[in-house]
């Protein structure tokens, strides 16, 4: 059915008027994309393109009856990764003249991964260079007139996002710094996206709630428009025409009109086909309390490295309806110039220390922060930024959980106790041989050993806390050799699968000495040697080649290290980890 524009808004606006849409304008729209016809960006990153297939399914008996008249003519789509013509550079290159007029509309599908430099999704390869979802959305939505978010996961991060989240995926507004329309969903109904464009074609006003989604669209809970609400409730699943709130529903917390919209052309929607409402449109999903109708709180004192024996701290993770808090206060910091905040090894903030010794982090996923998902036995580590050296860490007990185990560690030989070894739980406090640390949160945990002059520290080892038992762990210190050399050859990752190097470290006497050498990097100009976790210094590349060199003759410090050391070559900037290889025993 083929309609004009001009039919098409005065439907629209009619359905607007409907709806009762608000009246505050959209800051970033100007006037003047109000008519003509308007040049509109798809983007992919991080998703399913299950949005893409549910705008594809639109349906309605009055025009526009099919996302047909929607294409062909109400919007220019000049680009779409699944429904362009073109394909491959010509494809990209017609996007590439949108960005340069400006003033387009850009539409973003699914979340975007900030890990690796961003190097975990990618966008399109242009000229033989590959460009990362990352740089292409950051890039394009410099010039766009606006960015439609479509969906969840563009929205907020959705479930890419989920936990643990290894590739950092954010929301589109997140990533951009740019405001942004959220139309939420999982997938975005096809009639909320045509209402959205509709309405800011049209000129009309709409107003935004605290998520940045359309008010008119998601303003009423999805309980108080559901037909059961007032029926008797289920208390097992598969029972027709009953309320699903004790099941876990989280139509009270959810806020979408889907019980008058229905999906599938009025067909139908979840809770009539006797399935809870997932909560699909809100910040926090999947995992916000997800099928369960207690939140979550977490709270936790961080305990101090032994290098920053003064400092404290305390973490906070709460899980409620308006969205995902993560406060974490440090004090004591002394000369500390700026720290990095951490949880579950994802860096989520980072901030100058005060005159005080003094930082913290407030992270609010109602504010568009990204805050992971947390959950019992989660780490956070307050980290000094300059040198990657831990100064405070502790992992998250549930709130009035008794799941709790312990951990003791034997440290041999006696010789080795006596000349100073000493275990630490996860970066925490130095303990001696045969103390027991209690109230250990189930999981997953790392005993690390220190460092005894003439003895060869033990690895560090990971081990699980089994609920109501002590799990014990022994190191087992050797005396150093007078002389011993120690190599790796450092193996790339996907980060930059071109470069090599490789590592030595020599002890002759009281003398140590430690280099490593790098060549053929080319996706950073600084990257960051660490060892065992520790960060032992920078190096500034030329022309992708550097060497770093520990001499305790010169001065340096240079820890001792043992076969089976971890030494790792990070991007300096991002952490993202470029080479990584274990010393082994090499004869002299």
């Amino acid at each position: 059915m083929k309609i004009s524009r001009r039919y098409f808004l005065s439907l629209c606006g009619a359905s607007s008027a409907a709806i009762a849409t608000a009246s505050l304008w959209p800051e970033w729209l100007p006037a003047q994309m109000a008519g003509g016809t308007t040049k509109v960006i798809w983007l992919q990153g991080s998703g399913c393109t299950g949005c893409s297939i549910s705008f594809l399914n639109l349906i309605s008996e009055q025009a526009p009856q099919t996302v047909d008249d929607v294409l062909l003519d109400v919007i220019q789509l000049n680009y779409h990764p699944n429904l362009s013509s073109a394909f491959g550079d010509t494809a990209v290159s017609g996007a590439e003249a949108v960005f340069a007029e400006g003033n387009y509309i850009l539409a973003v599908e699914g979340g975007v991964p900030t890990a690796f430099d961003g190097a975990a999704c990618w966008a399109w390869t242009l000229n033989g260079r590959e460009h990362t979802f990352l740089e292409v959305v950051q890039r394009y939505a410099s010039r766009a007139a606006g960015i439609l978010c479509v969906g969840t996961c563009a929205s907020f991060g959705g479930i890419p996002a989920a936990y643990p989240n290894p590739t950092g995926v954010v929301g589109v507004g997140t990533a951009t710094g740019r405001p942004t329309i959220n139309v939420a969903g999982c997938p975005v109904h096809p009639d909320w996206l045509v209402w959205t464009v509709a309405t800011v074609l049209s000129g009309a006003r709409m107003e935004l709630d605290d998520y940045r989604r359309p008010k008119a669209l998601y303003e009423k809970e999805v309980h108080g428009e559901c037909p059961r609400r007032e029926l008797e409730k289920a208390n097992s699943y598969g029972v027709d025409r009953l309320c699903l709130r004790e099941l876990g529903c989280k139509g009270p917390q959810t806020g979408a009109n889907c019980p008058n919209t229905l999906w599938n052309g009025g067909q139908n929607w979840c809770v009539d086909a006797n399935a809870p409402c997932i909560g699909c449109t809100e910040p926090g999903f999947p995992l916000t309390g997800l099928m369960a109708l207690e939140r979550l709180t977490l709270s936790v004192n961080l305990s101090p490295a032994a290098a920053y024996p003064g400092a404290a701290g305390r973490a906070t993770f709460e899980d409620r309806y308006e969205g995902l808090r993560l406060n974490v206060d440090a004090t004591n910091l002394g000369t500390v110039q700026s720290v990095v905040f951490r949880a579950d090894g994802i860096e989520v903030a980072r901030s100058f220390v005060n005159a005080y010794g003094q930082a913290n982090c407030r992270l609010q996923s109602k504010e568009g922060d990204f805050v992971p998902y947390l959950a019992q036995g989660s780490l956070i580590q307050v980290v000094n930024s300059s040198n990657g050296a831990i100064i405070l860490s502790g992992r998250f007990p549930a709130e009035n959980d008794v799941s709790t185990g312990s951990v003791s560690v034997t440290i041999t030989p006696q010789e080795a106790v006596t000349a100073g070894a000493r275990w630490n739980l996860d970066g925490g406090p130095l303990q001696v041989s045969g103390a027991v640390v209690t109230g250990v949160a189930t999981g997953s945990h790392t005993i690390s050993f220190s460092s005894v002059s003439g003895w060869v520290t033990p690895a560090n080892q990971l081990f699980n806390v089994t609920a109501g038992q002590t799990t014990t762990i022994s190191g087992s210190y050797t005396k150093q050799a007078t002389d011993i050399r120690l190599e790796a050859r450092l193996s790339p990752t996907l980060v930059d699968p071109k470069a090599a190097g490789s590592a030595r470290y020599e002890v002759h006497g009281s003398r140590r000495r430690f280099r490593v050498d790098i060549k053929n990097v080319s996706s950073t100009r600084s990257v960051a040697i660490r060892v065992n976790g520790a960060t032992l210094g920078t190096v500034r590349l030329s022309s992708g080649a550097g060497r770093l060199e520990r001499d305790t003759d010169k001065g340096h410090t240079v820890p001792q290290l043992a076969v089976g050391a971890l030494i790792e070559v990070v991007n300096a900037a991002s952490g993202a980890l470029i080479l990584t290889g274990r010393l082994s025993q090499v004869a002299l």
